[in-house]
């Protein structure tokens, strides 16, 4: 989709764009108290066993972010379905759970990023180095 999206592939070869809006930030903020803190817990993920639900839970939101994305972008052709946690449970495995982990954490670091950018005076613009 664009650098604020990560693309995730389950079982089956079906690959999704996940990104991390400002409306998943909200959801997430809401179960989790913030977007830091969600990614904090997601860090200090040891066993990604036990912590499965909540995984499952960040996977679904996000890929169904990038999906009323694409929707909302491509109002012309049939928009996608979303999908639901009782999809992904079946179509992923706990030998996924690292690299789902890794995407997630990868996707809502992108949400977090903050892009700061200087505009150039006209001056430097147009000076030559002497």
């Amino acid at each position: 989709m664009d650098d604020r999206s990560v693309i995730i592939t389950i079982y089956g070869g079906k690959s999704y764009d996940m990104i991390c809006t400002t409306k998943a930030a909200e959801i997430i903020s809401e179960k989790y108290g913030s977007l830091e803190e969600c990614f904090s817990r997601l860090m200090k993920m040891e066993k990604l066993s036990e912590n499965a639900s909540m995984l499952i839970w960040l996977v679904t939101l996000l890929i169904n972010q990038g999906i009323q994305v694409r929707n909302l972008l491509h109002r012309d052709e049939t928009p996608m379905p979303l999908v639901d946690e009782e999809e992904l449970k079946l179509l992923t495995a706990p030998a996924d759970y690292k690299n789902y982990w890794i995407l997630v954490a990868k996707t809502i670091k992108l949400g977090l990023r903050r892009n700061v950018q200087s505009e150039e005076d006209e001056s430097s613009k147009n000076s030559t180095v002497g």
